[in-house]
């Protein structure tokens, strides 16, 4: 029989902290549900509420998915998948953080097939344009084929308009969304690159395992 003190590993704490922060957020959500009908509260404290709340909700999920990751027994399903098409799908997301927020986007998408997981893809996606957007005001993504070696190569840009002065700090992005963002690119084998500078925030994603569609052959 165990004692309940046996020592936990990273992963089950991180798959434990998510898991505990879920139940309180459903409980805030249906509260301010009611807030909204009964109109308790001015809309614009509603609105920051909610938004609070949704950060919590995003801290619960990465929390979850960072424990399994590092658990090391994340099964996957190795899948051609059109990433140029899965880029722009979760570009377009009607409820994604950077939609909301009025953030301009610039897409130049070349077609590039990847075998790939199609969950762990999505997640990764949607956790670097969310952890980028609010590195800028303005987000450049291009997708297109690395020379050598040939490996799609997915660039996302944070543009700033009024850049901080002095010196990047390479630090400040580090937090739980960045880290979901290597450690899904790890899982899948895709190779991740970081640049801070002044003017903009940029993530580069390098895509192995790409498939190249030769003359002649299928």
């Amino acid at each position: 029989v165990s004692d309940g003190t046996a020592a936990v590993s990273a992963a089950q704490m991180a798959q434990a902290i998510g898991a505990s922060l879920a139940p309180p957020v459903t409980d805030l959500d249906a509260q301010l549900r009611e807030l909204r009908e009964q109109r308790a509260l001015p809309p614009a404290q509603l609105d920051a509420l909610e938004a609070a709340l949704q950060r919590i909700h995003t801290i619960s999920l990465h929390s979850q998915q960072l424990g399994r990751l590092a658990d090391g027994h994340l099964r996957q399903s190795h899948e051609r998948l059109a990433l140029h098409e899965a880029t722009l799908e979760v570009l377009m997301q009607p409820n994604a953080s950077w939609r909301q927020a009025g953030l301009g986007v610039r897409q130049q998408l070349r077609p590039v097939d990847v075998i790939v997981d199609p969950g762990l893809l999505i997640s990764m996606l949607e956790s670097t344009f969310g952890w980028a957007a609010p590195m800028g005001e303005k987000l450049l993504v291009k997708l297109g084929m690395k020379n050598w070696p040939e490996h799609g190569l997915l660039v996302v840009r944070a543009l700033r308009q009024a850049p901080p002065a002095g010196a990047p700090d390479e630090r400040m992005p580090d937090n739980l969304a960045w880290q979901l963002i290597v450690h899904t690119a790890r899982a899948m084998g895709v190779a991740v690159r970081r640049e801070v500078t002044p003017a903009y925030v940029q993530v580069s994603l390098e895509f192995p395992r790409t498939v190249h569609n030769l003359s002649g052959l299928t």
